[in-house]
């Protein structure tokens, strides 16, 4: 047994109530569900606040936990409609409550601090400092980012926090709560929970020129499953709080197959882990209840092509056989796994692949509904195959069947109750019912007298004192103090059991079902109040990546000069010039990327442990656009933490800037063109061009321009930084230049040119056209063609 580690709470997603009962009958410690808004999965069925009470009851009831899911960015008009929601929830008995938003989480820590808060993964926490900035705002538990390895997890595990970590299901390729892709092409944002995972559709890797270069597959974004059933002696030992299974979209029998895999394999994993290994049969029930082909990815080092499944985005379950022959009308399948009609076999010919659900099949000639490994099976497929294409099971009926009925008509997660009945004349009646944990319940029946006619046997209590249906409890032991010729009604013994049943779940549910927040505490929640705006100078700014980008926008009129930290790295004079620092900065880089602060005035933070190290150094700095701060209190936050500047998200439209600009005193900058960052990935998007020696800032194929082109013909630039991570960009170039006088009048001071991807002529040009539009206001500019506005004039879903 791992004595001098505790064990790790298992959780488990459920979108649905049959999920919920899935999960917690498979052996999940606690499960985590959304409500219909305010979270990263507002596509799945979710609950309705009623039906989370009734969740919440049935997992306390079983001594389990209930996490609500509060994870997304809450803009200013949605932030109190959030709180209330949460604190309905929480009053219901919710055990703590998941949430990204800097702001929202600082309200709900500091005027209702029963809540217990986990920092989402969302929040972007890849390092200590930004386990301590959770902490620091209220939150009690850490998710970690999925980029991290077991040495990083280990050492982010020993902070005074708990932490949680995924353990098996999609992984994003993006970091989470960094990824604009499905918010900025389609409106749909993941930090919003309506992500279109466009990571998984096909995408082309073209050169400069456009020409097409071959890839392993055509879904170059499209991750593995994560799995790391092999290695949880490894999480056990680096200390983590709670192991996180991934799919509240998925299935309830999903949810039953791979929640009660991981339960036993956890179990054995932390009673012995010595002798702890996954065995075969568990991880053909993981791959047959989903699997992309399964990974460890970032936990054991692997970035790579070994991570990726770039020949399909979806479900390839397990590989059952090939096809043999084609005769009569019918295809034979030698198998080496047991089939049964119901199953869902996908064929992978050299014309593609396609499934069909077996509905019947013949052995030997003879009609069966099962066919053994030694058997060949017949049947009809109703396209064209050839013998030697392969042969997976994308769903196994057997599998699935006993998933759903481990799940369904079921009431809640069994319990065996020992039962008291004292049954004596002249006493009254009465019924106790006691758990293993000694927890009891008890009820009072009216006095007893002799029997008139028949009296009452042992065998008569059992039977009605033990018509416990309907509930989840079983009798464990009877203590039946019975005298001879008692005399009672039946429909008594019914009464005080169900009395005494009720009093026992009261009493194990009270502390639940007694809290209240006065609705004195709700009357201090007020909202930051309005403020008066300064009126500011308005600034040109550019953001660059060479010396001489920069000096041909300094010539054309900017008066600051933005530069990417790790591109500055490189620079001979790093002077007259505003490092913007890294989104993602592991513990293993800061001193390389700290390096840039030493005696500047001026930084940009754009990650929350950034934020706390330079705020503890006292660097004035600037918060970055990544932060996500889209209401009031995220920019309380962050002002209260040192920042003197706040880039505006990309996320936010014209009267949202509008309506912050007067509830903040902070300056406002706003990036008006430039191709606007859609994905930061760990995953270096040129591994795929073949194997890579990963030694990124050396690396010469980093020195050539390649694109990604999506099915619609759209050309995606993308770059590798030094450290290895890649930044995939917007198709269409940002130009908001046109409306430079609304932004002026809505409180925006600097406007910035981002021209990171840019040459000095261009850079120069678009810089000049910025200058123009705000020294003229009245002249308004002609929006440039094949150019975006991005959000600015349209939000976010």
């Amino acid at each position: 047994m791992h004595t001098k580690y505790l064990k790790p709470e298992l959780l488990a997603p459920a979108g649905t109530m049959d999920a919920f009962r899935a999960a917690l009958l498979a052996g999940a410690d606690a499960v985590y569900i959304g409500l219909s808004e305010f979270n990263a999965r507002r596509n799945a069925q979710n609950f309705t606040v009623e039906a989370l009470e009734k969740a919440c009851d049935m997992a306390h009831l079983a001594g389990r936990r209930v996490y609500l899911t509060a994870n997304a960015v809450v803009l200013e008009n949605e932030l109190e409609d959030a709180i209330d929601l949460i604190v309905s929830a929480w009053e219901r008995g919710i055990d703590a409550v998941i949430v990204q938003d800097i702001g929202l989480m600082h309200r709900l820590s500091t005027e209702y601090p029963q809540v217990e808060l986990h920092a989402s993964t969302q929040m972007n926490i890849h390092s200590k400092e930004g386990v301590l900035f959770a902490r620091d705002l209220g939150a009690s538990r850490a998710i970690l980012a999925r980029e991290l390895s077991l040495d990083e997890i280990r050492e982010l595990s020993g902070l005074g926090i708990e932490t949680e970590v995924f353990i098996h299901g999609a992984l994003c390729v993006s970091y989470s709560g960094q990824c604009l892709m499905s918010s900025l092409i389609g409106r749909r944002s993941a930090n919003r929970g309506l992500c279109a995972q466009a990571c998984r559709l096909p995408w082309e890797f073209r050169d400069v020129l456009g020409k097409e270069i071959q890839m392993p597959g055509e879904h170059l974004l499209s991750p593995k499953d994560l799995c790391t059933i092999d290695i949880l002696p490894e999480l056990i030992e680096a200390g983590v709080s709670s192991l996180k299974i991934e799919g509240r979209m998925k299935s309830p029998a999903y949810v039953a197959v791979v929640v009660g895999t991981y339960r036993q394999a956890l179990d054995r994993a932390y009673e012995a882990p010595e002798d702890y290994a996954a065995t075969p049969a568990e991880k053909t029930q993981l791959a047959e209840a989903f699997s992309r082909g399964f990974t460890t990815a970032y936990m054991e080092g692997e970035r790579g092509n070994d991570m990726m499944s770039y020949t399909r985005p979806n479900n390839r379950g397990v590989q059952i056989g090939r096809i043999t022959a084609l005769e009569g009308g019918l295809v034979e399948i030698a198998c080496d796994k047991t089939l049964v009609v119901g199953d869902t076999l996908e064929f992978w010919t050299s014309r593609g692949r396609f499934a069909q659900e077996v509905d019947s099949m013949l052995v030997d000639g003879r009609s069966v509904t099962r066919a053994e490994v030694k058997d060949r099976p017949r049947m009809i497929i109703r396209r064209p195959v050839a013998p030697g294409d392969r042969v997976f099971r994308v769903r196994n009926e057997e599998m699935s069947s006993a998933a759903e009925d481990l799940y369904s008509d079921v009431v809640g997660v069994p319990r065996a109750l020992d039962i008291t009945v004292d049954a004596r004349i002249g006493s009254p009646l009465l019924v106790r019912v006691r758990d293993e944990q000694g927890r009891i319940g008890e009820a009072y029946g009216s006095l007893l007298e002799a029997a008139r006619t028949r009296a009452v046997s042992r065998e008569d209590i059992e039977e009605h004192v033990g018509r416990l249906g309907g509930t989840p409890y079983t009798v464990a032991s009877w203590d039946i103090r019975l005298d001879d010729g008692v005399g009672m009604g039946f429909s008594q013994l019914h009464q005080v059991r169900r009395q005494a049943v009720d009093a026992y779940e009261s009493a194990l549910l009270a502390p639940w079902k007694n809290r209240v927040i006065d609705s004195t505490e709700k009357e201090h929640a007020s909202k930051k109040p309005r403020t008066v705006r300064t009126s500011r100078p308005v600034e040109v700014a550019a953001m660059v990546s060479s010396p001489e980008v920069a000096a041909a926008c300094r010539k054309a009129g900017a008066s600051i000069i933005y530069v990417p930290g790790l591109s500055l790295l490189g620079w001979a004079d790093k002077e007259d010039c505003i490092p913007f620092l890294p989104t993602i900065a592991h513990d293993s880089e800061l001193d390389e990327i700290l390096s840039l602060v030493r005696d500047r005035e001026g930084v940009v933070a754009d990650n929350l442990a950034l934020i706390k190290i330079l705020s503890d150094k006292g660097v004035e700095l600037e918060a970055g656009p990544r932060l996500s701060a889209l209401n009031p209190s995220a920019i309380a936050v962050l002002q209260d933490r040192g920042a003197r500047r706040l880039w505006l998200s990309p996320e936010l439209s014209l009267p949202q800037i509008r309506d912050l600009a007067l509830t903040t005193s902070l300056p406002l900058t706003l990036t008006v063109i430039g191709r606007q960052e859609l994905m930061i990935t760990e995953h270096c998007e040129l591994m795929s061009l073949g194997e890579c020696a990963q030694t990124c800032k050396s690396c010469t194929r980093r020195k050539t321009e390649y694109f990604l082109r999506d099915k619609k013909g759209f050309t995606f630039p993308f770059t590798i930084d030094s450290h290895g991570c890649g930044h995939i960009f917007n198709a269409i170039e940002l130009d908001v230049v046109h409306a430079i006088p609304e932004f002026i009048e809505a409180g925006v001071s600097r406007f910035v040119v981002d021209a990171t991807l840019l040459g000095a002529e261009d850079a120069a040009f678009r810089v000049a056209r910025l200058r123009d539009a705000c020294i003229n206001r009245e002249f308004a500019s002609e929006k440039r063609a094949n150019t975006t506005t991005g959000h600015l004039f349209r939000g976010i879903l």
